[in-house]
């Protein structure tokens, strides 16, 4: 017969004594207590840490944009550095709309970016990933948006890895031809 062997533990135990100690430092961290008889066992939350977020700030935006891709934050630096762009806000236009037709209270779909360009042009810019593109509920907020657009001479728009991918190629031909300009250029030293 078989012997078993015991199954690793990966979790801090924690002595009677520090238990009180330990409960404030966890409710602290925002960590799960199982407690048991004797020790006290915990176990972290797993971080949702997998997007890049931060912080931008732009000149063409009158708020910080407090983006939570790395896509959007890519976005931002495009319509930052385009000079066609007049201005453009982030994550304020909100659009209602229906799951269902017998649904009373609409729900909010809330745009990530909206455009206003030197020409008078407005675009509502939509980052989405490949995979979700076609999701129900993605289809039932594009939906609404479009008929919203058409209704508000607004062009409507989602920008999927495709066009981050070249948006992300404009961006590092711009950086490689500023670099080539700077290495033109010789240094002046003064005496």
């Amino acid at each position: 017969m078989p012997t078993s062997t015991p199954r690793k533990t990966y979790f801090k135990k924690v002595s009677n004594t520090k238990l009180q100690t330990q409960r404030n430092e966890l409710t602290k961290k925002k960590a799960v207590t199982i407690t048991s008889s004797k020790p006290t066992v915990t176990k972290r939350k797993k971080k949702k840490g997998h997007y890049h977020t931060g912080v931008y700030t732009s000149s063409k935006c009158k708020k910080e944009i407090h983006y939570r891709s790395g896509w959007e934050q890519v976005v931002c630096e495009h319509l930052d550095s385009d000079p066609l762009v007049k201005e453009f806000f982030y994550e304020e236009l909100i659009i209602a709309y229906r799951t269902r037709p017998t649904q009373i209270k609409p729900k909010k779909y809330i745009t990530d970016f909206f455009v206003i360009y030197t020409d008078g042009t407005k675009k509502i810019i939509e980052v989405k990933a490949d995979n979700k593109v076609n999701h129900i509920i993605t289809l039932k907020k594009t939906a609404a948006a479009k008929e919203w657009c058409t209704k508000n001479n607004v062009v409507y728009e989602i920008w999927t890895s495709n066009k981050i991918k070249e948006l992300l190629k404009e961006q590092k031909q711009k950086l490689i031809q500023k670099a080539k300009l700077t290495s033109l250029v010789p240094n002046q030293q003064t005496v």
